[in-house]
């Protein structure tokens, strides 16, 4: 190891301990040879620990005080926070009481401005309320009377479609009584013909075959009364039989038919029901939607009169009227009456005043 590389401050040397045997020596009786022991000789041992803990107690140090010092600009900060937000907060509750004070002071403030207005001696009577009254009165009648002409309209076109729907079930439920008795006339008389022919055309029953038959098989008379009383028995049982038939498949006929019947009327009164509880949903809708726009239109006219007529005295007059102006003035100071009291008083027109007491008979 080099001197030069020894005294490097960036490296940690490591120096090895000297060893006993070197491998230059070939000689007995001798650790070292001369290389070894020069080289030996210049290799400077340093040891760099003590700088090291040094260098970092003292950036130990320097951290510290580094982190003391953020600590302590943090603490300014948050107070330098502080005594800003405490500032505009007095300012804000300063503001606050000078506004408050203000306010209470124009409030308590005696009224000193006058209002330009014009007297007229010669002005005509204003119109009493009843003319006004009556043109409302008017108005509103004949509303009322549209509303329920419309309503008596509307009722007797809602019983006119139900008288016709009450007789267009009752035509349909007489075609469908027709088409029923036309059919029945129409089997009976399919059957009355099959019967008929049945027994007209009935055919002989084959006689028995016999072999070697020495009598006639065919072409033989065995209508005896015995065999004919029998066949006509049968006949009539078969009749009968046919009979019973025909009127089970009847009365089967006329349950089905009475029981489809009893069945279409429950539909159609279902349906009618439906029918009433939908036009009564309707009509009720569009009565409140009526009733809505009717409200609506009449607040939109009052609110449009009172603008006219607040518009019509505005320009009529150059500043704000004696009327307007005693608005805001509850009592007279003098006579203690309000001011839009004309003549009016607590006296009943139909009592006598005694004289000398405080009675009022």
């Amino acid at each position: 190891m080099s001197p030069k590389a020894a005294t490097s401050p960036n490296k940690k040397v490591v120096i090895k301990s000297p060893e006993t045997r070197c491998s230059h020596n070939n000689k007995a009786g001798q650790e070292l040879c001369y290389l070894c022991h020069q080289r030996n000789r210049k290799n400077i041992p340093i040891y760099l620990a003590e700088e090291n803990k040094r260098r970092e107690q003292a950036n130990d140090k320097c951290l510290t005080q580094y982190q003391h010092t953020k600590d302590l600009n943090s603490v300014l900060r948050e107070q330098s926070k502080q005594l800003t937000n405490r500032k505009i907060n007095q300012e804000t509750a300063a503001f606050n009481v000078g506004v408050a004070e203000a306010i209470k002071e124009k409030k308590n403030a005696r009224s000193l401005e006058f209002h330009r207005s014009y007297l007229f001696r010669n002005r005509p009577q204003t119109p009493p309320f009843s003319i006004q009254q009556a043109k409302y009165s008017k108005e509103l009648q004949k509303q009322v009377d549209e509303k329920n002409r419309l309503m008596l309209k509307e009722k007797c076109d809602q019983n006119f479609l139900d008288r016709l729907e009450q007789v267009q079930l009752a035509e349909e439920l007489a075609q469908q009584r027709e088409q029923y008795l036309q059919e029945k006339k129409f089997d009976e008389e399919h059957y009355r013909d099959a019967l008929n022919a049945q027994v007209q055309f009935k055919s002989l029953p084959i006689p028995k075959g016999e072999p070697d038959s020495a009598e006639p098989i065919f072409g033989k008379y065995d209508a005896t009364p015995e065999k004919l009383h029998e066949e006509r028995q049968r006949a009539r049982k078969l009749y009968h039989e046919q009979l019973a038939m025909v009127a089970d498949k009847k009365r089967a006929a006329m349950l089905h038919d009475l029981t489809t019947q009893r069945e279409e009327c429950e539909m159609l009164q279902k349906i009618k029901n439906e029918y009433r509880l939908d036009r009564a949903q309707h009509f009720y809708e569009s009565l409140q939607t009526r009733l809505a726009l009717e409200n609506s239109w009449a607040e939109t006219m009052r609110r449009k009169q009172d603008r006219e007529q607040q518009e019509s005295l505005r320009l009529g007059s150059p500043g704000v009227l004696i009327q307007e102006q005693c608005d805001k003035y509850h009592r007279c100071e003098q006579c203690g009456r309000r001011p839009w009291n004309c003549g009016e008083s607590n006296i009943w027109h139909e009592s006598r005043y005694i004289s000398g007491s405080r009675l009022i008979v």
